[in-house]
């Protein structure tokens, strides 16, 4: 229970603070299906779903569109074998676009630092498992207005360059505390390029008659022994 009050304090610390000037800021909370594979602990695959919470802030300029987003899961996951796991993560994230013909498409480059925890409980109480990443994407933003009133967003993106950081496994200690939820994500970096870091990125927004927002993202990770993909589904109000 130690454990679960310190990663929910963590989720909260992540918003507070946070103050932007732009055109349009909203919420988003949802659900979504998890899976990872970490063979620092184990070859089994791990399953799961989680809460997500999103900020975003849009700026328009005549030229340019500038995108933020704040994001934070918590979730649970178990094996095959009954081993559950507690897995938490948050996503920051810039997006500068130049705006092309008519605005229907636009290109541009994303800084997007993400970070990972995973703590498998059912094997390994002692330690966390993670990945944590700053890096630049580039980035295609398409819309697509439609005459019944139901019009579409797709954002896609992938990592190009980077720096990343995982456990040490041969010197990895059984030292967990609290303040490593923050601190692990500067440990043992190393740079990265899409030849290292698999990492591609689909967001769909979509807008029904009555204005209201459904967002739908795919995020697929693969660097060293570790795999992650999830899918989510939130209301954006």
């Amino acid at each position: 229970m130690k454990v679960m009050k310190r990663i929910l304090l963590y989720c909260l610390i992540m918003f507070t603070g946070i103050s932007i000037h732009a055109q349009d800021k909203n919420w988003g909370v949802g659900i979504g299906t998890y899976q990872s594979k970490d063979l620092l602990l184990t070859p089994r695959r791990y399953l799961g779903v989680g809460i997500n919470f999103q900020k975003n802030y849009e700026t328009n300029t005549e030229r340019f569109l500038k995108l933020i987003t704040l994001s934070s899961v918590i979730g649970v996951q178990k094996d095959r074998l009954s081993y559950y796991g507690l897995m938490i993560g948050s996503h920051y994230s810039y997006n500068l676009l130049y705006k092309l013909k008519n605005e229907t498409l636009s290109v541009g480059l994303k800084f997007a630092k993400s970070y990972n925890n995973h703590y498998f409980f059912g094997i390994d109480d002692g330690h966390l498992y993670w990945l944590a990443s700053m890096n630049l994407q580039p980035s295609v933003r398409y819309k697509s207005e439609m005459k019944n009133g139901r019009n579409f967003i797709v954002n896609c993106s992938f990592v190009l360059a980077g720096v990343n950081s995982r456990p040490n496994y041969p010197n990895y200690m059984s030292n967990f505390k609290l303040i490593h939820l923050f601190t692990n994500q500067f440990k043992n970096l190393s740079f990265v390029s899409v030849a290292d870091y698999l990492s591609p990125t689909v967001d769909l927004l979509y807008f029904t008659p009555n204005k209201r927002k459904f967002g739908i993202q795919f995020q697929y990770q693969q660097y060293q022994e570790i795999q992650m993909l999830s899918y989510g589904l939130n209301y954006i109000f």
